[in-house]
């Protein structure tokens, strides 16, 4: 094993860069195999060894390792949602769901109706935003030693796991707008029974807290080892 020449490291990273990837996790694995596999080649044979790594990582080749990648994120974030989802169902968590669960549905029927649709979407939301600004603000700390690396990268480097658990910020939002929200900007509200509108509110804010929750541990989860 030998120490590559900073000539030698910018001939990989120039190499590295002609294959369009844009997944932070990819460019890293590529990048740390590049340099493992030719730190443990001659130094009279390093041309010769870059063009072989160049031959098997090819531009479609790497296309085809990001679109996987991106699977398995995905794959991987569904099923600890999941898990942990579950979790709340078993002991000593369910007590904490029931105690949850009663405490919102007796405050439903003390708030005035306004305040209730207010606080109780409105609360849980700012919480998924702020986790969401949290996310974005983590990522791009952790990915600047990686993009000072490839500074001249014409294609913007991100995070597969942050850019899926940011989609999966968003939608709460939209979700929330439409089923609460919009009917009042409508002036639907009049054709809606006030305890029907009570329970919409009741719900989504049960659902809502429920869902970042969970973001927030798998966030926390993957934070330890993603670029996240």
């Amino acid at each position: 094993m030998r120490n590559l020449t900073s000539e030698e490291i910018q001939l990989i990273k120039t190499s590295i860069k002609q294959k369009g990837i844009t997944s932070a996790e990819i460019l890293s694995e590529v990048y740390d195999h590049y340099l493992t596999h030719l730190e443990n080649q001659p130094e009279d044979a390093f041309k010769e060894n870059l063009l072989e790594l160049d031959e098997k990582f090819t531009y479609g080749f790497c296309k085809k390792l990001e679109a996987d990648q991106k699977k398995s994120v995905r794959k991987e974030i569904n099923s600890m949602e999941k898990e942990i989802f579950k979790s709340y169902f078993t002991w000593p968590r369910f007590a904490f769901t029931l105690f949850f669960i009663g405490s919102i549905s007796y405050l439903g029927t003390l708030l005035p109706f306004k305040t209730q649709v207010i606080l109780f979407t409105m609360v849980p939301l700012v919480f998924i935003v702020g986790l969401n600004v949290v996310i974005m603000f983590r990522t791009r700390s952790k990915l600047k030693p990686l993009k000072k690396d490839f500074s001249d990268q014409s294609l913007k480097i991100t995070s597969s796991t942050s850019d899926y658990l940011n989609m999966q910020t968003h939608w709460p939002i939209t979700l929330t707008n439409v089923l609460l929200h919009l009917p009042r900007i409508f002036g639907l509200t009049d054709f809606i029974p006030e305890y029907l509108y009570s329970f919409l509110s009741v719900s989504a804010c049960i659902l809502l807290v429920f869902y970042g929750l969970i973001l927030f541990e798998v966030f926390k989860e993957k934070s330890k080892t993603a670029f996240v």
